[in-house]
């Protein structure tokens, strides 16, 4: 298996040891590393679902915690689900989307902590 160090001698890039662990599964090849540092870091990053569900997204950016680490995923969808109702796909999948763009991808509490929260609230805002 390639370490988080061969990882970023060969990209040149530095990412924590968290970062690659959130990731490795969901990747086939090295260049795809790159993909999803784009992901959690791109500030101009725009998604359509936002503005089509405001009400919901205004919930989630009201309620995401200060502090991310990787427990803040199941304690945020929680308390979402409880404020607004939603469950299973109709919660997870809308805040993927807002949050990464994409329908799959690495476990979203293990990427949550790589994405800057000021990223997280922008992203949440149409």
């Amino acid at each position: 298996e390639t370490s988080n160090d061969d990882i970023k001698k060969i990209l040149k890039k530095e990412f924590p040891e968290s970062f690659w662990v959130a990731i490795k599964q969901n990747i086939e090849n090295i260049e795809q590393v790159d993909f999803w540092l784009n992901i959690i870091n791109d500030k101009n990053f725009k998604n359509d679902i936002v503005s089509s569900d405001k009400s919901f997204f205004d919930i989630a950016f009201n309620n995401l915690p200060k502090h991310i680490d990787q427990e803040t995923w199941s304690k945020w969808t929680e308390q979402i689900s409880d404020l607004t109702g939603r469950k299973g796909k109709d919660l997870f999948l809308s805040l993927r989307l807002a949050l990464t763009g994409l329908k799959k991808g690495p476990e979203m509490n293990l990427l949550l902590p790589h994405i800057n929260r000021d990223l997280i609230l922008k992203r949440l805002k149409a």
